[in-house]
Order: C-alpha cells, then structure tokens, then sequence
C-alpha cells in the first residue's frame, strides 16, 4: 500500500504531468476559441471549460477530452503535491514554496467561485428599490400561491426540465404541493405562434422554435406543463409557459389558485438598492455614451449608505458586486424615466486573487532576497579569496 502511495505521488509531482496538462489547457483554449463562432459563450464555458470531460469530433470521429474542470484540478494537485509535498524544506526553497502556495491559493478561489457564486443583473429607474437580481442565461419554472397565509414559493432550476424534449417528458414531485408538474415540449429558444390546425398545441398556441441565439442571454424558452392533481383532487389542467409571458398561469388546484411562470433565474441579494439618480455624459454630435454612472441608496435592515456606482467603482459589500453595466433609454424620442442597468455578483471568493497575487509577490521577494544574499556571500567569499591571494 505505502509503495503504490508512492508511485501515485510520483505521478502526481511529475514534470511530465505539468507538461502534459499545460499541452491540453492550450488545446483546451483553442477548441473553445474556435467553437464561439458556432455556440455562445456561456455554451462553450459550460461544455468544455466547466466540465470533467467532453467529446469533440476529429475528422468526424468524436474524441473524448479532459475538460477545464479536470485539467485545473490536476494543475492544483501537480503544484501541491510537487511543490509543497515533495519539496525538501530549507531556507533556500522558502520563496518557491509560498510562490506554490499562492497559485493553488488562486485555483481554489477560481473553484470556489465556479460552485458557489451566483451571477446576473438587476434593472432600476431612478426611485425604484430593488433586491433582486436576474441571471443571463438560466430559467427556472416559479409555483407560488396555494394557501395565502403561508405565501410559499417552489423554485425548480431549468437543470431539472431543460431536457423535456424530443418526446420526453419531466414530473416534478413535491411533498408541499397538492399536484404534480409534468414539463413537455421544451424549446430552449422559442415563440408562441397560432396553432396551424385543430387540436394542436393548447389554447390555439404552439412554440415556434427559432434555434439557439449565438448570444445565450437572448434566448427566450419555452414548454408545455400539466397540472396533475394528487388524490383525485380535480381533472388536470395544461397550459403554455413562455419566458417573457407578461403574466403567470394562474392553475386551480381544489379550493386553491396557484400561480406558476416560467422566468429568468432569481436571487436575493442580502440588501436592497434605490437608485437615487443616474447620470450620463454623451460624446458632443452623438448618442455615444462617453461616461455613465448611478447614484445610490444601499438599505440594510435600518441602516442606510449612500455609493457611486460606475464602470471601474463597483458597490461592494458582504460578498457582492454591483458593476455599472447599460442604461436606457437610449432614444432621444423616449421621454419614459431614465433607467441604470447593474451587473451583480454574489461571489464568497470576490477578494480571494487579490490575496493569491499578493502571497504569489511576497514569495517572489522572498526568493530574490534568499537569492542575493546568496549572491552578496558568494561575492565577499570570492573578495575575500582574492585578498588572502594577493597578501600572500
């Protein structure tokens, strides 16, 4: 047991994994560079630099590959293990050693933020408080209502549904509802259009599929859900679901209404924002932005500050950020309230490079001064050799 331990630390600290696994990141960033003329580039994050593995057709013969995922894991691993655990300790390997540590400092912030950060925006007129912010890219179905005292929300992520297609059909089961949910006829990018013949699609409407948009935030789904009822409790009802439908469905269950809508991944941010005033400098002749930026309320609990969001000062504050990112309107005919748009982030490891670069540079000053005091002895020895010669 210990001599296979041996050999998979061995592996692991090898030169030749280092090699290898930089070889497949540069391969890795090329697929993914080519790839973004065909698909999005939340698509190409997703499939080949968040994975473990992925496939990928070589003169029509499908390959698999280490995904982004596996390759930094093996990267951090090599560094560790070669860099700390086989390292001999002396004064001499000091900087090198927090040089080493730095890095696999900055990979696990990277990891961290992968699983644990939540990411979209949030759109505010001048007035308006908000709390919420939006993702880009991922939807979730919403059932909400039932009995008005306890005001309960189900929230199911598209992961769970996305793939009822094709024929296939997804049941959502929960214990706190009367009724199930089954999810059909998904259509990832989609629009409601007029049923073309009796019978066809529900209510007169089907999902008129338009392909996946090479920008993944433009994509508007689309599907089919049946209410199916628990314990006889009603007939079942079907309804169509679309991303920007102005309204929910509202469902009858026995004596309850509940209320179910397809929308755009949200989350709570743990304070909420007023934009107070927005403000906008355009180039002179143009309707080109030259600078813009919003004034702001933060309201936490009881207690209220005041912030200046603009592109390089994002409002940061217990894990999240809150970047300048579009305004409106932009038509000089539109006389409706001015509006900012907010980039947010929740990311736990937001400061987490900051402090890698600094434990990287304080590892590098540790090595150059171990290696010109090194150098400066290496001198005064030679000096000193060059002295006794020339007395003797």
């Amino acid at each position: 047991m210990i001599g296979f331990l041996k050999r998979v630390v061995k592996v692991l600290s090898s030169l030749k994994l280092s090699f290898a696994t930089f070889v497949l990141l540069l391969l890795l960033v090329f697929i993914g560079t080519w790839q973004q003329q065909y698909e999005s580039l939340f698509d190409v994050q997703q499939k080949y630099f968040s994975s473990w593995f992925f496939t990928f057709p070589i003169y029509g013969v499908p390959v698999l590959l280490p995904g982004g995922t596996l390759l930094l894991g093996l990267l951090a691993l090599n560094l560790l293990v070669g860099g700390v655990v086989r390292m001999r300790f002396r004064w001499k390997n000091a900087g090198v050693l927090v040089i080493h540590l730095g890095i696999v400092f900055l990979l696990t912030g990277s990891l961290v933020e992968y699983l644990l950060s939540d990411k979209g925006y949030m759109v505010l007129r001048e007035g308006q408080t908000g709390r919420t912010f939006q993702s880009y890219q991922e939807w979730e179905i919403s059932i909400a209502g039932g009995d008005p005292a306890h005001g309960r929300e189900l929230v199911v992520p598209d992961t769970r549904f996305a793939d009822a297609q094709d024929g296939r059909t997804r049941k959502l089961v929960s214990a706190a509802l009367p009724f199930d949910l089954v999810v059909e006829g998904y259509a990832r990018n989609s629009e409601p259009k007029p049923a073309e013949h009796v019978g066809e699609g529900e209510d007169g409407f089907v999902l008129d599929w338009k392909g996946d948009s090479i920008k993944a935030e433009a994509n508007v789904p689309g599907c089919f859900v049946t209410v199916v009822p628990k314990l006889s409790a009603g007939p079942k009802s079907r309804a169509l679901l679309w991303g920007e439908q102005r309204f929910p469905w509202a469902a009858r269950v026995g004596d309850q209404t509940w209320q179910i809508d397809l929308r755009r991944r949200t989350f709570v941010a743990p304070f909420a924002v007023r934009l107070e005033k927005f403000v906008r400098r355009l180039h002179p002749g143009t309707q080109m932005a030259a600078e813009f930026s919003s004034y702001v309320t933060k309201i936490d609990g009881g207690t209220t500050s005041q912030a200046h969001i603009t592109m390089n000062a994002p409002l940061r504050d217990q894990g999240v950020i809150m970047f300048q990112e579009g305004w409106g309107p932009q038509d000089p005919r539109d006389r409706s309230a001015p509006w900012s748009q907010f980039a947010v982030v929740r990311n736990p490891s937001d400061q987490w490079p900051k402090y890698a670069c600094y434990v990287i540079g304080l590892g590098m000053l540790i090595h150059f001064l171990i290696r010109l005091v090194k150098h400066l002895d290496a001198e005064s020895s030679r000096a000193a050799a060059k002295a006794k010669e020339a007395t003797a």
